[in-house]
Order: structure tokens, then sequence, then C-alpha cells
């Protein structure tokens, strides 16, 4: 019976595998990289242009959480300082709701009774959430499985599952919370996410892309980086934190269309994160269900149909989405070798 159950097993985490990277990347994600269409002298992408939140959401929601000083797990010195600046920068890309647990307020009970009590009766089918979280993380080796968990300020160095915010309770607070997107943005390192896919679903280059994704719902996650990887602080901030403001202020907008999706985003992030910490911290991104795209719309910089594109400009788009392709790229050739090896394992059966 318990052979059974791990073919079965096997068989529907190969099938996630499987899927055609060609949907998943677009026409680029074949064999080869290719380099990404010239961009000419006018700004692409009409349907993207001037770009305002009601377009796509109801109300934009937000959870920060930061933890420095921990009752049992060592303290950390800007866990504080990164929500507290991500609760600012998102106020001024037009958050609505935006609720601050810090320190002493960050414990289980609080954390589980907001996202699992609270925001499931105030959330709307169209709105948007993102939850933030700056602290410890931490992987659970069990058997041949590994369990990934968020630690609360209160949370024992040891029995993690009772004391822990586990990601089979991350899952449920996503089925709670009736958001069309929901985002999760983890500033710690920890395996066992359960991601079903790292880019996107759809190519960025389909005609009507940016309303087909923000019509469907999602549910998308980042962390800094996987087990055993050290979280690296710089300058009052989590490097991790760091990179993150920095891309949606802009930094990501891969095709200077105005909005930065959360697949933009982790393309980023994981090359510049790793490039930044001499590769001792890899961030992790992808979907844990739902085939839409979270979004940050920038501040409005004009007419994007019409405003010329200088040449340097050009060039340095060009350059974006090209790390775009080879971040997405990386990814494909990953998860190939993690099919091979899932169905090594099953021939054992």
């Amino acid at each position: 019976m318990k052979k059974a159950k791990h073919i079965i097993a096997i068989l529907v985490i190969i099938t996630f595998l499987a899927l055609p990277f060609g949907m998943l990347l677009g026409k680029e994600a074949e064999t080869n990289i290719k380099q990404p269409q010239q961009i000419s002298g006018m700004a692409m992408a009409a349907d993207t242009a001037n770009h305002n939140k009601s377009q796509f959401y109801g109300k934009s929601w937000a959870v920060v959480i930061g933890i420095n000083r921990y009752e049992r797990w060592p303290g950390l010195e800007y866990a504080v300082n990164d929500a507290t600046s991500v609760k600012n920068h998102l106020k001024k890309l037009g958050f609505d709701e935006i609720i601050s647990l810090v320190d002493h307020e960050a414990t289980k009970h609080n954390i589980t009774q907001l996202l699992g009590d609270t925001l499931p009766r105030q959330v709307h089918k169209d709105d948007r959430i993102l939850i933030f979280f700056a602290g410890h993380g931490q992987t659970e080796d069990i058997g041949e499985r590994q369990y990934g968990y968020i630690i609360p300020v209160d949370g024992d160095i040891q029995n993690y599952y009772s004391s822990a915010i586990s990601m089979s309770q991350v899952r449920e607070f996503s089925k709670r919370i009736p958001a069309k997107h929901i985002y999760y943005v983890i500033d710690a390192c920890y395996s066992g996410l359960g991601l079903i896919r790292s880019g996107p679903r759809f190519s960025p280059s389909m005609e009507g892309y940016l309303k087909k994704v923000t019509a469907l719902p999602a549910v998308q996650m980042v962390t800094a980086g996987g087990k055993g990887e050290q979280v690296l602080e710089v300058e009052g901030h989590g490097l991790f934190t760091e990179y993150f403001l920095k891309g949606i202020e802009g930094q990501a907008d891969a095709d200077d269309d105005g909005v930065v999706t959360a697949s933009e985003l982790g393309a980023y992030l994981r090359p510049s994160v790793s490039k930044a910490s001499e590769q001792k911290q890899t961030p992790l991104f992808g979907s844990m269900e739902g085939e839409g795209e979270f979004i940050f719309i920038l501040p409005d910089k004009g007419d994007k149909t019409t405003a010329k594109v200088e040449p340097e400009e050009q060039k340095r788009q060009q350059e974006r989405l090209l790390e775009r392709e080879k971040v997405l790229h990386t990814w494909e050739e990953m998860l190939k070798r993690e099919e091979k090896e899932l169905q090594k394992q099953f021939k054992k059966y």
C-alpha cells in the first residue's frame, strides 16, 4: 500500500514537471535561448500604457511581518526595518490596506488568526494581497520528505510542527482568502515549497498577455533562498529585501511596460541576489496554484505608446529581456534534471 502511494505521488510530480516549457516560457523556451525581439524606437504594448490599479483589482491588501527579537531563536538585526520599508514602498504603489505585525506582535496565534480568520472575512474576489515575512525560516527532514516553516516570534527551536507555520498552513490560508491574486514574499531561506511552476504560464509576448494573466487567479511565492543557505544583511536591509525593493521600483520591469509581474520579479531577483551574495543565497520563485500573475503597477511615467526610447535605453531593455530568458532557461534545465531523478526513483517501484 505504501509503495502504491509513493508511485501515485511521483506520477503527480512528474506530470507537473513534464509541462511543456514552450507553454511556460513562450517560443523562447526552445532548445536554445533566442535573442529578444528588437525594441523599436516606439515603446511596445499599447494595451499596457498608463495603467491604474482599478483596471485590474478591487482593493489592494498587504500584511508585512518582521521579527528581530525572537523569544527562543537568535535575534536578527534588520527584519523589522525590512518590513517597514516594504510597507512604505507598497503605500507608494497604491496599496489600500497594510497591516503590520512586528516583534512581539508576530506570534503564531496572531498570524494564523489574521490570515485564517480575519482577512477571509474582509478580502473580496477581485482583490489582491501581498504577504511579506522577514525572519527565520527552517526546513525539517522527516524520512524522505522536506517540510518548510516560517518561524513566528514565539516559535520553538525544535518542535516546528506545533509552534511554527508550515507550508500546508500557508496553502490553507491561500484557500481561505478569496483574493484573485495572492503573493508570498518570504525573506527567509527554507525548502519544501511545493511550487508547481517557476515561469509564467503564458508567453509575455502574446497579444493581450497582461489582460489575460490579470484576469486569471494566482497564488505565487518568492523566497530569499533554499535549504541551508545563509540570509545575508547589508546596509540596513536583508540583501533579498534590498533587491526586492529595487525590483518593485522598476528595475524588474524587463519589458518596460510600466508593470512588474511576479514572474518578472522572480527572474530579476534570482540572478541579482545570487551574484551580490557570491552564490551564497539564491532566491526561489514560482506558482503554488493558478495560471495568473500578481502585478505591481509602477507610477505613471507618461504615455508609453508615443514616448521615444533612446538608444541606450533600448540596449538596457534588451539586456534585461535577455537576462530574464537566461534565468527561465536555467529553471527549465533544473526541472528537467529533477524529472529525470524522479523517473529513476519511479523505476525502483
